[in-house]
């Protein structure tokens, strides 16, 4: 990844980030980590499907057909599941596979320890500054801006927020503020997990102007911005994992069904990456 310029060593400082202890290092996406998944799968040579949610699996012995929310439907020799821990149960619920193993001693075990994965639920809302004349680019630079040149931040106590990110500033892992690769410039908050609890039943539309007003109060001399995108992370970052940290675990062996992903590691990207190689 470092030599396919995908990730590079993050240069810039992140204020409020723990110093860690093991020696362990930031990077950066220069490309967005969408260039991550795009890298791996032209390496697999996978043929991938997008938009396909998938509703339910059934086991015919020999193999399992796979059933879209389309109607479309496939057969394969192997499932790996990488959604949510939650998702996968629900899941295997719709499609009946909790009741055969109720039936067995260790399909048992693994579902009352997926049943243990907790994560956090948070809101991440965007703003992105488009720029129409050298004066709008002049106001977004000297505006916009994190203490001590930091191109993000963990934000301590508030009720609302727990992290921002300027996101151009970061990806393109520039000190000078004023390249103009920053503009248009995207600012990324993510919501702090006590607000994601109290609020996670609710739309994204009702919790918007929550979130656009604490903004202007913590940052009052931000323009504002031409469009705004509010999302819901229901299933984030992994507050318990499966124990051991498995990397994945086989659920039933022929045919094969696999569950793997964050949940059975941690949610960093090096977790991610050590439950794909088991």
């Amino acid at each position: 990844l470092l030599a396919n310029k995908l990730l590079d060593p993050l240069k810039l400082p992140i204020e409020g980030h723990k110093t860690p202890v093991d020696g362990s290092m930031n990077y950066v996406c220069p490309q967005g980590s969408s260039s991550l998944v795009k890298h791996f799968f032209k390496k697999a040579a996978a043929q991938v499907k997008f938009g396909k949610k998938v509703s339910k699996i059934e086991n015919n012995s020999k193999q399992w057909t796979v059933s879209a929310e389309d109607g479309d439907t496939e057969s394969f020799d192997a499932i790996i599941l990488t959604m949510p821990v939650p998702q996968i149960l629900e899941l295997l619920s719709n499609s009946s596979q909790l009741e055969y193993a109720e039936n067995d001693t260790n399909q048992k075990n693994i579902l009352s320890q997926l049943k243990e994965v907790k994560y956090s639920s948070r809101y991440a809302i965007a703003l992105l500054y488009e720029c129409e004349n050298e004066s709008d680019i002049d106001v977004v630079r000297s505006k916009i801006m994190l203490e001590n040149g930091a191109c993000a931040k963990y934000i301590t106590g508030d009720s609302v927020f727990r992290y921002v990110s300027l996101d151009n500033y970061k990806r393109a892992n520039n000190p000078n503020f004023r390249n103009p690769v920053m503009v248009p410039l995207s600012v990324v908050f993510h919501t702090s997990i006590p607000f994601g609890i109290e609020h996670i039943e609710k739309t994204p539309d009702e919790v918007q102007p929550i979130l656009l007003d604490r903004i202007e109060q913590i940052f009052p001399f931000w323009p504002k911005p031409t469009v705004v995108k509010c999302q819901k992370w229901r299933y984030s970052q992994v507050q318990h994992s499966y124990t051991g940290n498995p990397g994945c675990v086989e659920i039933l062996s022929s045919p094969l069904l696999l569950a793997g992903g964050d949940g059975f590691m941690h949610s960093n990207f090096d977790g991610c990456i050590q439950s794909a190689e088991a």
